[in-house]
């Protein structure tokens, strides 16, 4: 018997690596900025979650601590800001006008109150969200404006991180009614019932509180 003299050709040619190297890039360039987007707005649903419920925790302590919040400092703000800071684990900053930055609604008008960056009016906590006193009323007639109730004591905007982009109402700032019973967010009534009318591209982007707490997710 005569042995075969062929060689098995092993590996791959420069050719056939170069080929593989484009496909797995072209993959790559379609896939991973669905991921980073998919794992942001992931980030903005945890955030919102955890603004909630610090939140709430903050004001069920302000509560035992200082009695019904009608009985509250309600006629200043600053009164009512170093209640909550008294319970939550803030970062003090001597000027916090400094860290200024500019903020929009949903439909990307600008949101821009004057007393935002403000020592009486806002705070920053160690998780870097930012939080804004943006009304206060000892007749508890807050929300007026809003098609659900208007008997809220307090209004409290919350941006979970801070100067970090967006910055925009309804995807990163979310804003909560503090009642005389409960802490809710904007576009749920005491009762449950909602109206997410705001949360839409051509609105201001309040009522997407309740969508992101009430979906897990972001879809606007």
């Amino acid at each position: 018997m005569h042995k075969s003299n062929s060689k098995f050709k092993l590996g791959f040619t420069l050719a056939e690596v170069l080929v593989t190297l484009m496909i797995i890039g072209v993959v790559a360039s379609m896939t991973i900025p669905g991921l980073k987007k998919t794992a942001e707005e992931q980030s903005y649903v945890t955030g919102a979650q955890k603004a909630y419920s610090t939140l709430t925790s903050a004001t069920k302590m302000v509560k035992l601590k200082n009695g019904h919040i009608v009985t509250w400092p309600l006629k200043k703000k600053e009164s009512i800001l170093n209640l909550y800071k008294s319970q939550m684990n803030v970062t003090e900053m001597p000027n916090i006008a400094s860290t200024k930055y500019a903020m929009s609604y949903l439909n990307n008008n600008s949101y821009a109150p004057a007393d935002i960056f403000n020592n009486t009016s806002t705070f920053y906590t160690a998780d870097g969200m930012l939080w804004y006193i943006v009304s206060s009323d000892e007749k508890c007639s807050t929300g007026k404006d809003s098609s659900l109730f208007s008997d809220a004591c307090l209004s409290i905007l919350v941006d979970i991180n801070g100067p970090k982009k967006p910055n925009v109402i309804g995807v990163d700032i979310f804003a909560f009614y503090i009642t005389k019973e409960a802490v809710i967010p904007f576009g749920t009534s005491p009762k449950g019932e909602q109206d997410l009318s705001t949360c839409s591209n051509s609105s201001t982007g309040f009522a997407c509180t309740t969508k992101i707490l009430s979906d897990g997710k972001i879809s606007w």
